[in-house]
């Protein structure tokens, strides 16, 4: 029973992160960030991992969310 919840759960997180990658991501470093002690940080990075295509793509994701890309910032001024 439980390995079939897990299945589920997984399922419908990567149809989300398919979806909304970034928002996915994002939520994940904002929970590591926040120093709680019921979310490990292996168990952060095994969620990431599983969730990503590859490395590259979280750096891709990571820097967008951190620096604003430049049309962005332009349309704001």
């Amino acid at each position: 029973m439980t390995d079939n919840i897990r299945d589920r759960t997984r399922q419908v997180l990567e149809k989300m992160c398919k979806t909304q990658m970034s928002e996915i991501i994002v939520g994940c470093i904002a929970m590591w960030a926040g120093d709680t002690k019921d979310i490990t940080d292996e168990a952060i990075f095994d969620c990431i991992d599983t969730l990503t295509p590859s490395a590259q793509k979280v750096v891709e994701i990571v820097s967008e969310s951190v620096v604003p890309k430049q049309g962005r910032a332009v349309e704001a001024k």
